[in-house]
This record gives C-alpha cells, structure tokens and sequence, in this order.
C-alpha cells in the first residue's frame, strides 16, 4: 500500500478528529452533557403530556412543574423505553391519527438522558409557559404551576 492510497483515511481520522469538541478544547452542548427540566423536558411533557397528567384528569398523577415530575423521573424513563407511555396503542401500519400525543426517538432519548444524569431542574427562568388546556372534565379551569 503506497502514502497515496492511506491519505483519504489518514485526512479523515483528522477531519473527525477536529471535529470533536473536546479536540478543539470546547465542551459538547449542555443537552448532551445533561438536558434539564426546565429547557430540555418540561417542553416535552407540555406538549405530549399533561393533556392527561394534570389534576382532575384521568392519569394518576400530575406532571405540570418540576416538583410534580422529579419524583417520577425513574419510572418514566421505565415507562418511555418500554413504550407503555403514552397508552396510545393504534398500529402504525394503518398511519397515524391526528393529534396523537406519540413521543419521538429525539424526545424519548431526552427524558432517559435527563433521567440518568441526575433529574436536574436547570433555571426556572427557562421555563416555558404551561400551555392553555381545555377545560378538565366537569368544565373545570386548567390548573397553573
């Protein structure tokens, strides 16, 4: 083998190295490292969650602010990679209905990070708003954090 035939692989181990953040002396993005609730997974929960998972409604327990998740934090993880949550069980072969509050691989992988790297809040301040739910059952208000 000549100098010629190894220089594609011999650039590229370097391109990739390069590539990496800590060759550079950068560190890898936050939400990689580890994402919080506040930025990372209270989104997801507003989005896909607390439709049932608020007081009044039909899921056992409320996950409408850190407090009310943190202590959940192991069996959802549990419950998002065994793919019991959401109980949404129609069969992708026949497509999807709309508004079907399915979780994406993205957004699985997210929880299960923030789960095994500690549950952490990150800043309030980042927060996003609760979205407004419709009326609970019986025409009760949405609940506020």
């Amino acid at each position: 083998m000549n100098y010629k035939s190894c220089l594609p692989v011999v650039l590229g181990a370097l391109l990739v190295m390069n590539l990496r953040p800590e060759a550079s002396g950068q560190q890898p993005p936050a939400e990689i490292l580890a994402p919080t609730f506040s930025q990372h997974v209270a989104p997801i929960v507003y989005a896909k969650c607390i439709q049932c998972h608020r007081p009044g409604e039909v899921a056992p327990m409320s996950l409408i602010n850190y407090r009310d998740v943190e202590p959940w934090a192991a069996p959802i993880r549990r419950q998002l990679v065994e793919r019991t949550m959401p109980p949404f069980h129609s069969h992708s072969r026949y497509g999807l209905l709309v508004d079907t509050p399915r979780l994406t691989q993205h957004e699985i992988n997210t929880i299960v990070r923030w789960v095994d790297t500690g549950a952490p809040e990150g800043d309030p301040a980042l927060l996003p708003q609760l979205p407004i739910l419709p009326p609970r059952r019986g025409g009760v208000p949405s609940p506020t954090p």
